[in-house]
């Protein structure tokens, strides 16, 4: 009779220390994801969307790779739960390598003002990391360009009023006229690129 009474004594203990675990696990659980759903939803109230993004990359020129620096500034605003179109402009600063010495080195820019087009393939409030597919299309006044720029890009949500994001850009140039770098006049054409970007979302 003892041992039946200590077994079910024990039995009861271990029943009872299971059920306050997964009680105190659910509490944890639901504690979290209120606060990520808080925090998803309150990301969605304001669908308009700041982006500002820099990077480096690689550029295919005349006769030539050559290095490739920008940073851009995009205003978005929101068409229901996945599109974003918007407007913007980048700063792009092309290095040279085709000469040995850094005082014939080669410095050209563009400044493109462009359509910025964004496709959530994750609704924003759904999840705190979403891949984003991008399109900029827009046209450079100071070196008489179109630019072509698609990118896939991954936006993880940080709070409610911030996100950050990595990106990889193809762009295609198609020039014009006669190019011009800081000295004038030059054939210093670039046709190609490919970047990889950091961006801040705010």
């Amino acid at each position: 009779m003892k041992r039946q009474l200590l077994f079910v004594i024990a039995f009861l203990l271990c029943f009872n220390l299971v059920y306050c675990q997964e009680t105190s696990n659910k509490g944890k659980k639901s504690f979290a994801s209120t606060l990520s759903s808080n925090k998803l939803k309150s990301s969605t109230k304001n669908k308009n969307r700041n982006i500002v993004d820099l990077g480096y990359g690689f550029a295919e020129t005349e006769n030539n790779y050559d290095n490739q620096a920008f940073v851009s500034f995009s205003r978005l605003w929101g068409i229901g739960d996945y599109l974003h179109i918007g407007i913007g402009t980048s700063f792009n600063f092309f290095m040279s390598k085709t000469s040995p010495t850094k005082d014939d080195q080669i410095d050209f820019f563009t400044l493109p003002i462009f359509l910025d087009v964004r496709y959530s393939v994750i609704p924003l409030y759904k999840a705190d990391f979403s891949p984003v597919f991008a399109m900029k299309a827009g046209y450079s006044l100071f070196s008489s360009s179109f630019i072509f720029q698609p990118s896939i890009i991954g936006r993880y949500l940080v709070t409610e009023n911030l996100a950050l994001s990595l990106s990889a850009s193809y762009s295609y140039f198609k020039h014009m006229k006669a190019e011009f770098n800081m000295m004038g006049e030059s054939d210093y054409k670039p046709k190609q690129s490919i970047t990889f970007g950091f961006g801040i979302e705010f």
